[in-house]
Parts: C-alpha cells; sequence; structure tokens
C-alpha cells in the first residue's frame, strides 16, 4: 500500500484477462517496488500477492469469488490509506509552497508550459469531455483563490525569501520552547506565513484594534486552522496524542503575530500586492474553466472570491442574500443598453468590485450564459491553441474554442505580480476565425488586424477576454 502510487486500482470480473493493462502495470511495478524495499522477505510471498491482485489463481483451492472479494477489499482500504499518508499527513508537513499541496495533486510538479496545457485540454476533449473542471470542493486543502495568492509567491522568490527572513526577524521574540524545542518550528513557522498571504480578508484594516469583531474572526480562524495542521503531521501534536502544551504556545504566537503592529506592517503591503494580482488570475481560471473542454463546476461560496481554508473553515455558512443583491445591481445595470454594459465591466475592472468578487461574478453570469447560447461549441467544439506573440506573451494563455461557424476566443492573463502595467502583443488567430468578435462581458466589437488580436483592444475594458463569433 505505501508503495502503491494511485488511490486505487478498478480490478473488476473473474479472470486474469478482466484486469484493464494500466491496472496491470500498476500493480507489477507497486509489488516489484516492495520487493526491493523489503530484501528479508521471501520474494515468493510477493509473486503470491501480485497474482491475487490480477486475478491470478495462485492455488487449486482458492476460488475466483474470494480473489475477487479480496481484491475489493484491498481496493477499497488503499484510497483512505493513501490520503490518511499523504493528503492528511504528507501535505502538512512538506510547506515549500503549500498550494500544490491539493487533493490529487502533486507537489513536486511546479505547475506546467502552455504547450503542455494546451495538450492536456485536447486530450480531455478527445477522451474525458463530460469531467468536471473542479476548482473547489469541500474537501480542498484551500479555496481557488487562496492557492491562487499563493502560487503567486513563486513568481517573486527572491523577494519572498527576503520578505520571509524579517518576518521570522520580527516574530522571535513570540516563540516558546516547548520540551527544548521552538514552537513553531520553521517550517511550521514557513506554513503560517504562506496561509496569511493567502487568507487575510481583504476588509480587515490593520488600523482596527485587535478588539474588532474581524480581528477576533481572523485570529480565531487561523489559531484553530494550525492547530489542525500540527495535529495532522503528527510531527509535534496529534489528534490521537494531543500536545496541549505545544497546541497553546501555538495558539499564543498566532495571537502575537497578528497582535504585532510591526510584523502585520511587514507583511501586508506584499501580501495586498500578491492579492491584487491573484484576483485578476482568479478572472483566468474562472475563465479557463467555463471555456475549457469540461463542464464547469462552481462550489457553493466562490461565485466571489473565496478566502476559506480546509474544512471546518469552508464550511462556514455561505451569505447568499449578499450574492443575491450583487446579481441583482449587475442585471439592473446590463438591461441599460450597451453603453450600460461597457461602464459596468470598466467600474468593475478596478477598485472594490473587483475586490469583493463582483467582478467574478459578473464574468461567471456572462461567460454561462453565452456557454448556454452556444452549447455545441463548448461540448464537442474543437479546441485550438492560440499562438500570442509579443514582450508579453509569456503573460496570456489564449485558445479557441468552434463549432462549425461559432466560435469562442479566450484571452487569459497570467504571471503577473512583477508584470508593468498595459500590454504589448498579439493573439494570431487561424484563417477561419478571422471575422467579426464581441466580448462577451463588454459588448465592445472587436476586430483582427492583419489576422492578429491587439491585447491592448481585448484586454481593454476587462482584465480577461472571452470572445464570440
Amino acid at each position: 500500500m505505501a508503495c502503491l502510487p494511485i488511490y486505487r486500482t478498478y480490478v473488476e470480473g473473474g479472470t486474469a484477462a478482466d484486469v484493464d493493462a494500466r491496472d496491470r502495470r500498476t500493480i507489477e511495478s507497486t509489488i516489484a517496488l516492495a520487493a526491493r524495499r523489503t530484501p528479508s522477505l521471501n520474494s515468493t510471498l510477493f509473486d503470491f500477492v501480485r497474482d491475487i491482485l490480477l486475478l491470478v489463481h495462485p492455488s487449486a483451492e482458492s476460488s475466483p469469488a474470494e480473489v475477487l472479494e479480496l481484491v475489493r477489499k484491498l481496493q477499497q482500504v488503499t484510497g483512505p490509506v493513501t490520503a490518511k499518508s499523504v493528503e492528511d499527513t504528507a501535505f502538512y508537513r512538506y510547506n515549500r509552497l503549500v498550494s500544490l499541496n491539493e487533493v490529487g495533486g502533486e507537489p513536486e510538479q511546479y505547475g506546467r508550459s502552455v504547450d503542455e496545457l494546451h495538450r492536456l485540454l485536447a486530450e480531455r476533449l478527445e477522451t474525458w469531455p463530460g469531467s468536471l473542471n473542479t476548482t473547489s470542493t469541500h474537501d480542498t486543502k484551500r479555496s481557488e483563490d487562496v492557492r491562487l495568492r499563493i502560487d503567486a509567491l513563486s513568481e517573486v522568490p527572491a523577494e519572498w525569501l527576503d520578505r520571509l527572513r524579517r518576518l521570522a526577524r520580527t516574530a522571535r521574540p513570540f516563540k516558546r520552547v516547548i520540551d527544548g524545542r521552538p514552537c513553531p518550528d520553521r517550517n511550521e513557522e514557513l506554513f503560517l506565513y504562506q496561509t496569511l498571504v493567502g487568507a487575510w480578508p481583504d476588509d480587515l484594516d490593520p488600523a482596527w484594534p485587535r478588539t474588532h469583531e474581524k480581528w477576533i474572526e481572523f485570529t480565531g480562524r487561523i489559531q484553530s486552522y494550525m492547530e489542525k495542521a500540527l495535529r495532522e503531521a503528527k510531527v509535534h501534536s496529534a489528534w490521537t496524542n494531543p500536545n496541549k502544551a505545544y497546541d497553546d504556545a501555538m495558539r499564543e504566537f498566532v495571537a502575537d503575530v497578528l497582535g504585532s503592529s510591526e510584523l502585520v506592517a511587514e507583511l501586508l503591503p506584499f501580501q495586498r500586492r500578491i492579492a491584487a494580482a491573484a484576483r485578476i488570475s482568479s478572472l483566468s481560471q474562472t475563465l479557463i474553466k467555463v471555456a475549457a473542454p469540461g463542464v464547469p463546476d462552481v462550489y457553493q461560496g466562490t461565485e466571489l472570491h473565496d478566502l476559506s481554508l480546509v474544512d471546518p473553515d469552508n464550511r462556514r455558512p455561505v451569505d447568499f442574500e449578499r450574492r443575491r443583491a450583487m446579481m441583482a445591481e449587475i442585471e439592473q445595470a446590463l438591461a441599460g443598453g450597451a453603453a450600460a454594459r461597457r461602464a459596468l465591466a470598466g467600474e468593475y475592472s478596478k477598485g472594490a468590485p473587483l475586490a469583493d468578487g463582483r467582478a467574478k461574478l459578473l464574468l461567471l453570469r456572462e461567460a454561462l450564459r453565452f456557454r448556454r447560447e452556444a452549447r455545441d461549441v463548448f461540448l464537442t467544439g474543437a479546441y485550438i491553441p492560440l499562438h500570442v506573440e509579443g514582450p508579453d506573451a509569456r503573460h496570456v494563455i489564449a485558445f479557441a474554442r468552434r463549432a462549425g461557424r461559432k466560435a469562442a476566443i479566450c484571452i487569459a492573463p497570467r504571471f503577473l505580480v512583477a508584470k508593468e502595467p498595459g500590454w504589448d502583443g498579439h493573439v494570431h488567430l487561424p484563417r477561419d476565425l478571422k471575422g467579426a468578435l464581441t466580448h462577451v462581458v463588454t459588448g465592445a466589437e472587436v476586430k483582427a488586424i492583419g489576422g492578429s488580436l491587439a491585447l491592448s483592444d481585448v484586454l481593454n475594458g476587462f482584465p480577461v477576454a472571452l470572445l464570440s463569433r
């Protein structure tokens, strides 16, 4: 079970011929690795287990029904074992960039190239077109918007390292010594600072007294979260054997860190710059989720920017009345015609509407409306990677979906923390995608010049672009 590289196999049937080729390869390689790791055991034991898992009946006394029952039982066990050992232990210990530590994720995989993303999306259209495009669930370790903020740290690693050193120096007096060891240790401290970058509420004012209800709420959330993180990691405390002294020292450390005006002043300007870039990345992620092959899934609460952490933090009640009020505001403005639509999109591209999630809600509403109107484009339409040229080419992902004469073009910015304002570059369109295009959110007509779309044109009225033909 420790050597199995996946959650489970899906062996079913009555004979070895019924075993899928991928399951067969996984089982054989896993058994071989387990045998190499345990040279003290007779290799025939591993041969026996391998035959059982591949539905080969190792003796006349073993019935096919008994073999299959054992395989089924084992397949029910390996998933929880993997989840507990990887997601609920290793993911709280390996804290290099915690946004990578997501359910089903591979923390050693630091992103993918744009070309590889295009290949994966084309493959999804070919093999699993009905899969969910999911970015947050009840079970994610961090909400999609928290992850995007922490992701953005990888864009400025040297600056982040320098910031970490200064935060650690400022926080050193707040540490307690428990059983001869400082609490928190450096790994846990790294975990905490990434969490603060990711989860800091946009409406939490450092000028407010720490007795303000929002400060009390946020401090309590982080204290509860860090207690869970400590006990899941099982290094200094655990659910089965809590170390109360260490848990209490961590709670006090969190309170001292958030109560320190000097430390908050050190963190917050940097965090706000990260958060501002992540808001645009959130729009890009939302757009790709809707436009890419698959079925977009929106977990409750993530219609706006959601800064929830793992359960029970992400089980807090969702303010649906607030969302209804924002949606009513959007619908009223859109009813005012083309000029009102452009004005709304421009207003939502900056300031409070961008920060509180109204821009995300507007994008979701209009992109899903267009998706419903052009179902064949998004459900079965071709996936076409688009080439981007110019100084800002690395800051954009672009692709098209096409079914017959209908088409949709998606242009999504990325890597925005250190990017200079403005856009300089072009998206090249295939010959059969030229023609009049309409920006789904702003309603503006966009024209290709010389077979290319200028980024300055398509990203002028709203931070991301979904164009329809």
